[in-house]
């Protein structure tokens, strides 16, 4: 059972860093305007930064994909709030 977990977790962080690294790509060709390779580069090298990879993951979300707010905050923060709700319980 413990095994089925930790592959789970693996792939949904691996699942959750790539619609971060999507997100921040399209926000760094809406606001800077940058091809799609260097969108790539610096969305690979941002995206996997815990706190920075996120706010920036929301924004590119927001404003390259035009998501609503509550809806990127949601999917890129679910984790914090299941740490929340498990240390509450």
């Amino acid at each position: 059972m413990k095994n089925t977990f930790s592959t789970l977790g693996c792939l949904v962080y691996v699942v959750m860093g790539m619609v971060q690294i999507a997100a921040i790509v399209a926000g760094f060709e809406e606001w800077w305007g940058w091809n799609g390779f260097f969108s790539i580069i610096g969305a690979s090298i941002v995206g996997y930064l815990p706190i920075i990879g996120t706010v920036i993951g929301i924004g590119g979300a927001i404003c390259g994909r035009g998501w609503h707010p509550m809806a990127a905050i949601l999917l890129f923060c679910w984790p914090l709030i299941l740490y929340i709700l498990i240390a509450v319980c």
